[in-house]
């Protein structure tokens, strides 16, 4: 049997082929309101979206082309007219079923629970038919004025047509004659009337004793669906929550909606997770798809499909993977870890004896309690589950702090705090003796120290300081049982909802504001990299620190270099550290030789070094397997390791915390004991030679010396080839943007390719490559090689702008300037050159 994804996926008649621009957008044939049209076209597209992953998405892509048509084509009156005008001779056709498709989902009888579409076939009236047939129109008219009133008195504006007795006529009409199906009629105030809604004590305007919150004038009212997804914003500047067109994106501050991500048909949202930068939010809805969504831009990013019901949602530290657990009963319980930029997946354990019901992951460990309350610990590195602990739990709800060192949950009579690092409980909160939590109704501020809990008696919320162990509030104001709740992340405010769907936003006053204010006391310092016994333990130099002037060019051009191999500038702009047959460090303001950190006599020569996003301490390799950690103000080496084979370059993560080491296998590496966290291995291609992160870090791109390019996610296993150069040409420059990786090479290709669209384009570098580096903002990059000039790209265009001009021998390191004002570059002489970019690119950086 054929599949026919118009059928199956908008609910389009089979002998209605080609469908039209309207039946595609699931309007009404003539529909002319561009609100209407708009709104129909996100509907369609959202709801096609959760098909671009699987067996038909050569079929979907090519829906939403006709999609995206049919909304051009439809917003334009002049388009809209001639096209009306074309398909007039089958219009009788299409208009011979009733419009009653309002969502893209399917239209389910409320008898049967099955599509259902209703064809209706003009024929004579005469006779004793004549008073049948006005009987019946009465029949239809009381029911369509019926149905009107239930539209209009009804919380949610989406209208899924379930009846058939709610289509406006029960016959076909001219297509400018028929009304508007129920969702084009104006929307109900998401408010109900001041006179139906009971208001709750906590709004006396009688002052009270002791205040417990602070209301403010619009910060309670109806929504208009259930939800289990309530989440603040890592900052707490919002909350998501789902409402009757999608999920809502609420300014704490401000008191009003931000923006809403649709659903694409009114269904609950069941779990939701919001990334550690808050620029995705991720929900699922009950169709097996994990949606993300850009909160920047509104846009749909992914549809990540399972098989089985979605459990738990959780993004990884970075914000680029999200972790997805789904199960069926005792089988099939998974997490998958998807890439959300590429949508690959890339990591998988099944070894669950339910599917998890919360799971959270930090850089090397994924954590997941299922409904049997077994915490698992799984290992990103390996893939393999490193231990199981049964939880002495009153529910498998458990949350875990920002940190992910410590975990509450609720147990008989109390909230405990567990530690996850000393495997034991270490603090925790009694609960009023008359308390009966909501399992799913604890919820603990970023720091641990604080905990709301959804009270099933009473409707009330409980607030605990767990550092002192006892209750400090209780909430009061709800009329119905609670159905959700969050805590903000520093515990200043609390959202709840009830079965009525009534939303409050708490403001802690008195007492409570008074504990969320106190500040946690200071962490004992965590020992840092200690010098050799011998040496006596030195401060940075003061004239280390500081900031750039914006304006700030060395007026000297050039000097002698004895390290010329690598270069880096520091994140002040005032040092650039070299390597070669030495590791020096120089001032950019006098352009001499400010700290000598190895002589390179009688030693291997350093082949690339790295600086830590503060510009403090540098990574080099050199010739003899070793990485070398450099306290740079200080002078000194303080750390070392020797790796199997030779290194070959370096890169050091914008947060810091990983590295990469390319020999080889490829290594990723922690930053502070050199030893590997990861190796990555299996290339046929030869040697890592040039390594590069993603401005965000997650991602690692790196280069061969048999020509590959590949991408490895910075937290899983595995790399991909993402394209290569002339077979067994070597690459010695990886330069990656927020869009765009480049590579360079001694085939004398320049690759520019776009991560967004997967393709790319080399061009004539005219030179073999030697070193390549981008701009602050990725708007330009810098080539140097063989021919001892210095080629300046605009990424935007993959063109040359500016050639330099001054070396006396190849070029081999060359690396900008912070404020965007100059860049730095060495030769295979020893020279290093200082040169000033032109103004049209000084603005750009």
């Amino acid at each position: 049997m054929t599949f026919d994804p118009y059928h199956k996926w908008l609910g389009i008649p089979k002998d209605q082929r080609p469908p039209t621009h309207y039946q595609l957008l699931g309007l009404a044939h003539g529909e002319s309101d561009p609100e209407v049209i708009e709104e129909a076209a996100i509907r369609q597209t959202s709801h096609l979206r959760a098909y671009q992953i699987g067996a038909y998405a050569a079929e979907c892509t090519r829906i939403l082309n006709e999609v995206a048509k049919a909304r051009t084509t439809l917003l334009d009156p002049v388009k809209r007219a001639q096209y009306d005008r074309q398909i007039a001779p089958s219009s009788t056709a299409v208009t011979a079923e009733p419009p009653v498709v309002v969502s893209p989902f399917d239209q389910l009888d409320s008898a049967s629970g099955k599509a259902k579409l209703v064809s209706v076939q003009r024929k004579p009236i005469g006779g004793a038919g004549l008073w049948i047939g006005l009987g019946a129109a009465a029949v239809v008219l009381i029911a369509a004025v019926i149905g009107s009133v239930i539209v209009f008195t009804k919380d949610t504006p989406i209208v899924i047509v379930q009846e058939p007795e709610e289509n406006p006529q029960p016959r076909p009409v001219p297509p400018e004659e028929q009304p508007k199906p129920p969702d084009e009629q104006p929307r109900p105030p998401e408010k109900p009337k001041p006179p139906d809604e009971k208001k709750p004590p906590i709004e006396n305007p009688l002052p009270l004793p002791e205040p417990i919150v602070e209301i403010t004038p619009g910060e309670v009212y109806r929504n208009g669906r259930d939800t289990n997804f309530f989440r603040f914003s890592p900052d707490g500047r919002h909350v998501f929550f789902q409402q009757p067109r999608g999920v809502t994106m609420w300014n704490v501050a401000e008191n009003k909606e931000v923006r809403v991500f649709p659903l694409g048909a009114p269904v609950t949202a069941y779990a939701g997770a919001v990334s550690p930068n808050g620029r995705r939010v991720a929900v699922y809805t009950g169709n097996r798809a994990a949606l993300v969504w850009d909160v920047n831009t509104g846009n749909l990013m992914r549809a990540l499909p399972q098989a089985h019901s979605i459990s738990a949602l959780a993004f990884s530290p970075d914000s680029q993977v999200l972790a997805v657990a789904s199960g069926l009963g005792k089988q099939d319980n998974t997490v998958q870890l998807w890439h959300i930029n590429t949508g690959k997946l890339v990591q998988k354990f099944d070894d669950f004896a339910q599917a998890p019901n919360v799971i959270a992951l930090d850089d090397s460990t994924l954590y997941a309690i299922d409904a049997m309350r077994i915490l698992y610990r799984c290992n990103l590195q390996t893939g393999a589950i490193d231990s199981k602990k049964q939880l002495n739990t009153y529910s498998p709800y458990v949350r875990f702090t920002a940190d992910l060192r410590q975990m509450g949950y609720l147990k008989a009579g109390r909230v405990a705090v567990f530690d996850l690092q000393d495997d034991k409980e270490v603090r925790g909160a009694e609960l009023p003796a008359d308390a009966r939590p909501y399992a799913n109704g604890l919820h603990l501020s970023a720091d641990g120290r604080m905990a709301v809990v959804s009270l099933a008696n009473g409707n009330n919320l409980v607030f605990l300081d767990l550092m002192k162990g006892t209750p400090v509030k209780t909430l009061e104001g709800h009329q119905k049982p609670l159905r959700s709740a969050a805590l903000a992340p520093d515990g200043t405010r609390a959202f709840s909802m009830d079965q009525d769907r009534m939303i409050r936003i708490w403001k802690l006053d008195g007492e409570a504001a008074q504990v969320a204010a106190l500040k946690p006391d200071p962490k004992p310092e965590t020992p840092g990299l200690k010098p050799p016994e011998s040496m006596p333990e030195q401060k940075p130099e003061a004239k280390f620190v500081g900031k750039l002037d914006p304006k700030f060019i060395p007026a000297w051009e050039s000097i002698k270099c004895p390290s010329y191999s690598a270069l880096a500038i520091t994140p002040d702009g005032k040092k650039a550290v070299t390597a070669g047959p030495g590791l020096d460090v120089w001032d950019l303001a006098t352009g001499k030789l400010w700290k000598k950190l190895q002589d390179g006599a009688g030693d291997s020569p350093f082949g690339s070094v790295a600086l830590s996003p503060d510009g403090t301490h540098a990574l080099a390799i050199s010739g003899d397997n070793m990485v070398r950690r450099w306290d740079l103000a200080a002078g000194r080496m303080v750390r070392s390791h020797i790796y199997g084979s030779r290194p070959n370059c370096v890169a050091w993560s914008a947060s810091g915390q990983v590295a990469a080491v390319g020999g080889r296998f490829l290594y990723v590496i922690d930053p502070e004991t050199l030893e590997t966290k990861r190796p990555i291995a299996g290339f046929q291609e030869g040697d890592v030679l040039a390594v590069a992160f993603s401005p965000d870090g997650g991602q690692i791109v790196f280069g061969h010396e048999g020509g590959a390019v590949r991408v490895t996610p910075t937290i899983a296993s595995g790399a991909r080839t993402v394209y290569t150069h002339t077979q067994g040409t070597a690459v010695h420059g990886i330069a990656v943007t927020s869009n765009l990786i480049m590579s360079g090479g001694v085939d004398k290709r320049f690759y520019f390719w776009d991560i967004n669209r997967g393709r790319g384009q080399p061009f004539d570098a005219k030179t073999a490559v030697r070193t390549l580096v981008a701009s602050p903002r990725g708007t330009y990059a810098l080539t140097g090689g063989d021919d001892m000039k210095i080629r300046l790209w605009q990424t935007r265009t993959a063109r040359t702008v500016h050639t330099c001009t001054g070396h006396e021998a190849a070029v081999r390191a060359v690396a900008f300037a912070p404020n965007g004002q100059f860049f730095v570059s060495t030769s295979e002489v020893g020279t290093l050159r200082v040169w000033k970019l032109p103004k049209e690119v000084v603005g750009a950086k």
